[in-house]
């Protein structure tokens, strides 16, 4: 309806709910009551109907009518098509749809200039999937739609290169190598959304920048213009760094951005050297750059993580405390979660869960995607630092966490995403760790079945779920089907991360636990424990608890060989190694202290003996079934 002002009015979406009463069915005949061309994907699902449903309508509404056409390219006459569409397909920019029909005219590249930046954000943050990550409101679209036509900075924005960035490199996350071409193809985007308080000229100089540096960089792989068919990817991402070093000298913020996206991609290829060497530069870069400007914060924080895979935590742990104090309200909930894995790993849980319980208390206030999925991370850090006590409290805490982690992951990004299926393996972990190994083995199983069908065969975060599965076949005395996964995960590690790396020894004493517990294996096994304490004496820091494990795994095959003298020494090394790192309380000290024990009763010392015993074999101490029952036959023979 267009009034005398002239306005525009929107009388009928078509059928009405009313909001306040829930439970009102809506009158259906013959299937769900939409327009299957204007239904938003909850609709098409059979989902609940709120004012979310609404604001999406809004959005198709104005996408048309910026661009004249719709955000999909819909085949009206097959419907099953068209809702995968809608369920699947991201709707193309406004931006790019008014060029898309006549590509070569004048008038189409000039409404493309009009509708890039804040309208492309408007109405693709109407058009979401996820009902949660859209408006939360038709008046805050409008609010919005009213500030771009003042010139304001707008709410609306993309995921920021920060999370991307971050959660592109998390430990034991690695993306595979084709991800390191997809990211430069859409940095573009990644990086522009960081920036959106800026003013629409500012932004479209800098999108025009990165597209000119983007082009370069691709027509040096296209054939036809005299590049390289055969270039790799690592000769490609070393040619990228070349080129953003030399084109974007003027520009820090956009260099620094696009050198951690960089080192990120090479992090993905399992180059750990070259990853330093680019995030060096990224920071390097960056310096011009105010403390808490979001750059500045990605380019350092990158660089933090990279030398954590060169075992550099005091280099780590520097630059993660000076962004603490520097770091944005909008970043530091995530360079909190990303320090407390790093100081998890230093052997420092308590602050490490101070820093996770803040990172979480923040983003359950925001309710944006990026928050979201930001949240859904921080959860899993913080499941799998209770889980790490080792203890049926630890692991009575962890498992809620890591429910509502998933929940996240799959409203995010679907059944059937990788990170989806890694959030569902650390919930398969717990499920095992509770003594639900049934729950464990269907959700290893369905976990390792998504990553496959998305990676291949042969990725590092195949090798860890896989991994981690194995242990807890282990730990429930299924040796003949852990064995196998062990030599799996192991030789994956060793393609990716080299010999000399703690990925690779913590598989090698894993494997070692396998044979070790096995008749005529002896020696097998304390070569196996050898090598692994030689890696970690090797990359780890002077003291590190980890270098305790080879340790502590040695003394438990001395004690299956009955060599309880060898058991006894290498026992105690391991007990003071971790009273050192994790204090004399922590559950896993308890556990090794049960191994002296059980070496001290054999050696007919009961009086030393029994207390260990008894600590061990309290109910919240973490035992396998096998250890368990060991130490209440040896306690019950000295008593």
């Amino acid at each position: 309806l267009a009034t005398h002002a002239p306005r525009v009015k929107l009388l009928d979406f078509g059928i009405a709910k009313v909001l306040d009463e829930p439970d009102a069915a809506l009158t259906r005949t013959h299937g769900a009551p939409l327009t299957p061309a204007y239904a938003a994907p909850e609709q098409i699902r059979g989902g609940e109907v709120t004012t979310a449903t609404d604001v999406y309508a809004l959005g198709m509404l104005l996408y048309e009518l910026l661009t004249g056409t719709r955000p999909y390219r819909l085949d009206t006459r097959a419907r099953a098509a068209m809702e995968r569409a809608i369920l699947e397909t991201e709707p193309t920019r406004p931006s790019d749809a008014v060029t898309q029909d006549d590509a070569t005219a004048d008038a189409p590249r000039q409404r493309a200039r009009r509708l890039r930046g804040d309208l492309d954000h408007i109405c693709l943050a109407a058009l979401r999937k996820e009902p949660e990550a859209r408006y939360p409101s038709a008046e805050a679209l409008a609010r919005d739609v009213r500030r771009h036509l003042a010139g304001e900075p707008v709410d609306a924005r993309g995921p920021s290169a920060m999370y991307r960035v971050r959660r592109f490199v998390r430990r034991h996350r690695a993306a595979a190598a084709g991800v390191a071409l997809a990211a430069l193809l859409v940095v573009g985007w990644a990086v522009t959304a960081t920036v959106q308080t800026r003013h629409i000229a500012a932004e479209r100089d800098r999108a025009e920048a990165l597209n000119r540096v983007l082009v370069d960089l691709f027509e040096g792989v296209d054939p036809t213009l005299g590049g390289d068919r055969q270039l790799t990817v690592s000769a490609f991402l070393a040619s990228a760094t070349d080129r953003l070093r030399r084109d974007l000298r003027t520009r820090p913020a956009l260099q620094s951005e696009l050198l951690a996206v960089l080192a990120a991609s090479h992090l993905g290829l399992g180059d750990h050297v070259a990853a330093d060497s680019v995030a060096r530069l990224a920071a390097r870069a960056a310096e011009p750059l105010p403390p808490g400007h979001s750059a500045r914060t990605l380019a350092q924080s990158t660089h933090a993580w990279t030398r954590t895979y060169h075992d550099d935590y005091e280099t780590s742990e520097r630059i993660y405390r000076e962004l603490l104090r520097e770091a944005s309200d909008d970043d530091l909930p995530e360079v909190q979660s990303d320090f407390a894995i790093v100081l998890g790993e230093m052997g420092q849980p308590d602050e490490a869960r101070d820093l996770l319980g803040r990172a979480v208390a923040t983003l359950r206030q925001r309710r944006t995607a990026h928050s979201r999925r930001s949240l859904a991370s921080a959860l899993d850090n913080l499941s799998s630092s209770y889980a790490e006590d080792w203890t049926q409290e630890g692991y009575d805490r962890a498992w809620p966490l890591q429910q509502e982690a998933v929940r996240i992951h799959q409203e995010m990004n679907g059944p059937d995403h990788p990170k989806t299926a890694e959030a569902m393996s650390e919930l398969a972990g717990l499920a095992a760790d509770r003594g639900d190994l049934a729950t464990a083995d269907s959700l290893f199983g369905r976990s390792v079945a998504i990553l496959e069908a998305a990676y291949g065969a042969e990725h590092p975060t195949l090798a860890t779920v896989i991994n981690n599965w194995a242990l807890r076949l282990d730990n429930a005395g299924e040796r003949e089907r852990a064995e196998p996964m062990h030599r799996r995960a192991l030789a994956l590690r060793e393609a990716v991360y080299g010999e000399q790396h703690q990925e690779t020894a913590g598989s090698i004493q894993n494997l070692a636990a396998v044979v070790s517990a096995q008749p005529g294996r002896y020696a097998e096994a304390v070569a196996l424990y050898d090598r692994a304490e030689a890696i970690y004496r090797a990359v780890m820091p002077e003291g590190h608890y980890l270098t305790a494990f080879p340790v502590a795994g040695r003394a438990w095959a001395h004690r299956n060989a009955g060599r309880y003298r060898e058991a006894l020494r290498d026992g105690r090394r391991a007990v003071a190694i971790l009273e050192a790192s994790l204090g004399a309380d922590h559950a896993i000290v308890t556990q090794v202290r049960g191994e002296v024990g059980f070496a001290l009763a054999r050696l007919g010392r009961p009086a030393e003996a029994a207390p260990l015993l008894r600590a061990a074999l309290a109910e919240d101490v973490d035992l396998s079934e096998i250890d368990r029952e060991a130490f209440t036959e040896a306690l019950a023979a000295i008593e």
